[in-house]
């Protein structure tokens, strides 16, 4: 075996994309929930639901 499989530059875009979402997401995530510890409001709650929605579409792809 002739070490690792380079990937296509297609695979390349694919999973840096996947990346940048899961940074992103976590990133909105931790924000939101630092803020939600000090404030009291739904919409934060729901920040937070998008961002972990966002770190498994990251994960996923």
């Amino acid at each position: 075996m002739r070490g690792p499989r380079r990937f296509s530059a297609r695979g390349r875009v694919f999973l840096l994309r996947g990346t940048w979402i899961l940074v992103i997401s976590t990133a909105t995530r931790f924000l939101a929930e630092l803020a939600r510890a000090s404030v009291d409001a739904s919409l934060l709650a729901w920040i937070v639901v998008l961002g972990g929605l966002g770190q498994v579409v990251g994960l996923a792809r």
